[in-house]
């Protein structure tokens, strides 16, 4: 229980942080959107120690970016992309998402967001039958 309140308590930081921040425009398959965290935000969210507060960050933002994800797959708004095995600790998740961006720095001016998926798809694949 306690776990779940800190998690949630991290996720609104990382949410109001950043809706506070400066947008950035960013466009993709010739499609215009704007993107608070940028995948150069997470990037170096993401590298830095445990101890700063950026690490904080970047696991909230991931955790943020798995929650929504969920929340559209259960509403039947979407296909779920990847599927995140049971036992996978929240460190697991920013490496994997640290590993791809630093794969794909020419992809790093894009949405953090859309970023987190790309990482997870990757790493994490759905068996066949698209995940349902």
């Amino acid at each position: 229980m306690r776990l779940k309140v800190a998690r949630n308590a991290l996720i609104i930081c990382a949410i109001f942080c950043s809706v506070t921040s400066t947008a950035h425009a960013s466009k993709e398959d010739g499609v215009e959107f704007l993107a608070y965290v940028t995948g150069n935000t997470l990037y170096d969210q993401c590298k830095s120690n445990e101890d700063n507060p950026k690490f904080l960050m970047c696991i909230s933002y991931i955790w943020g970016a798995v929650d929504y994800d969920n929340a559209l797959f259960n509403a039947g708004l979407i296909n779920r992309t990847y599927c995140i095995p049971p036992d996978v600790q929240s460190g697991q998740l920013k490496d994997v998402v640290l590993q791809y961006l630093s794969r794909h720095p020419e992809k790093r001016q894009l949405s953090g967001g859309a970023l987190i998926t790309f990482a997870l798809h990757e790493s994490f694949p759905c068996s066949q039958g698209g995940g349902k």
